[in-house]
């Protein structure tokens, strides 16, 4: 085969390359704005479910069925977006006990030990949404996962679980989180005083470190828990 032949080849391969990279190119923007487009209409139908049951004018279950329709990673994010935008304290109880048993649900709280950091991740947000004091054990470990990603998303869960126990663990380990940590977990433990008060009013009259006092002192300010402050030993 002489050279022109095979420069001829190799044009002919570069052409037909060229043409399926169009093409692929092509079909993958469909298959997004198809993605896209269902995404929106399927967060529209959640929405206006979500909108019917609290206004009083609907049931709870076609919400839970319109989730149900969607990928467990999107369903648990759109539904705990709700949770802490549109769904009222009062009303997330009853969500909690209908989503419980669901198989997106039960497939994210699987994930809880998990390789993936990601379906740790999953699992976490997921026990926003329903988690019972049923779930402390993987709750705590949750909480001490080495992504702090995840760490972070589990300490969203404690007002659904935390009890006596699992508050005085967390307490314990106060000292030894990083700042950002420390200053998330304030702003959760303010909807938990009446379980937290007594475990740090406790500690705070212990003979301990200085550092944990002074973290233990800089939540009951925050917390603003002054009862708590009046037993820091002198």
């Amino acid at each position: 085969m002489g050279a022109l032949a095979v420069l001829l080849v190799i044009g002919l391969f570069q052409c037909a390359f060229l043409v399926l990279l169009v093409l692929f190119l092509g079909v993958r923007r469909q298959v997004e704005r198809y993605r896209s487009k269902s995404f929106y209409t399927k967060h529209v139908e959640v929405s206006e479910r979500l909108s019917a049951w609290l206004a009083g004018n609907g049931q709870l279950e076609p919400f839970v069925v319109a989730l149900r329709s969607m990928r467990g990673a999107t369903a648990v994010g759109i539904a705990g977006n709700l949770f802490q935008t549109s769904i009222p304290p009062v009303e997330r109880a009853a969500l909690s006990t209908a989503l419980r048993n669901e198989a997106w649900v039960q497939r994210a709280l699987a994930g809880g030990s998990s390789r993936h950091w990601g379906r740790r991740l999953e699992c976490a947000r997921c026990l926003t949404l329903v988690g019972t004091p049923a779930d402390r054990a993987l709750l705590e470990s949750l909480l001490d996962d080495q992504r702090p990603a995840v760490g972070l998303a589990a300490v969203n869960a404690l007002p659904l679980i935390a009890d006596a126990h699992l508050v005085g663990a967390i307490l314990d380990r106060l000292v030894t989180l990083p700042i950002v940590m420390r200053q998330y977990l304030q702003a959760v433990l303010r909807e938990m005083r009446a379980v937290v008060e007594p475990a740090l009013t406790e500690r705070l009259a212990r003979d301990a470190t200085p550092g944990a006092l002074s973290r233990w002192s800089e939540l009951a300010g925050a917390l603003q828990l002054p009862s708590s402050l009046e037993q820091h030993p002198e």
